[in-house]
């Protein structure tokens, strides 16, 4: 069970990879967005993200001893899954929406880093939760006062 676990929260291991490992874990979300055509059905996949990105990423931080450790990617595919709600998964919205998603994850504006400060696998989560609904906003506000298509 225990790399089964590592699986999930490592992005089938992507996140073991040296170099940008949340970025590319990232990219995984991608197969995901593209199954979540409605609103239920990215409800049912977004629950399930969750849930057991919640569960992985607790157990691989508790297994290393460390806070968030670098090899978790669960997050970042939860996170760029959420930048995408209501989105047509076309390159640009994909590219717009990662480039947003990455930026508000790596600057965590408040109150990113307080919800990172929850610790454990609901705190590794939640932050790039919030990171991503940070992203689909600023995409819905581009839509509407530049008129960017999205």
């Amino acid at each position: 069970m225990g790399k089964i676990l590592e699986g999930i929260a490592t992005g089938l291991f992507v996140g073991k990879v040296k170099y940008f490992p949340g970025t590319l874990g990232s990219l995984w979300a991608i197969p995901f967005i593209l199954l979540a055509r409605d609103l239920f059905s990215f409800t049912i996949i977004f629950f399930l993200l969750f849930v057991f990105g919640v569960i992985s990423a607790d157990f691989v931080s508790k297994k290393k001893g460390e806070k968030d450790p670098r090899e978790v990617v669960i997050d970042e595919i939860v996170g760029f899954f959420v930048s995408t709600f209501n989105l047509e998964p076309n390159f640009k919205n994909l590219a717009l929406a990662f480039i947003l998603f990455r930026l508000f994850d790596i600057l965590k504006p408040f109150p990113i880093r307080e919800v990172e400060n929850l610790g454990g696998g609901l705190g590794i989560v939640l932050d790039d939760v919030v990171a991503g609904a940070y992203a689909c906003v600023v995409l819905r506000i581009l839509k509407v006062y530049v008129g960017l298509y999205v």
